[in-house]
């Protein structure tokens, strides 16, 4: 599965739109489009915050540790104790 297919999942699962999505991270629909057909990523922040909508903390941080994207410090400062457990 890739990115934008886990993306478009994860959103679908969650029980969001694209529209809502988009609202809540101040882009356009047309953004979150791009991103769950692989013409676009996301940047980091958008990430996280992703993340928090979509309840998939794990995930999004296995994929910016694959890409390289995020540090340690931000992880535990974003996800604090969900990361810890993870590790």
């Amino acid at each position: 599965m890739t990115l934008a297919e886990k993306l478009k999942s994860a959103r679908e699962n969650a029980g969001y739109s694209q529209s809502q999505v988009a609202e809540r991270l101040n882009i356009s629909r047309q953004a979150v489009s791009r991103w769950e057909n692989g013409r676009a990523y996301p940047d980091i922040d958008n990430l996280v915050v992703l993340s928090e909508i979509y309840k998939v903390y794990k995930v999004i941080i296995a994929v910016c540790f694959v890409i390289n994207l995020i540090n340690v410090g931000v992880l535990i400062k974003s996800f604090g104790s969900v990361f810890a457990e993870w590790l």
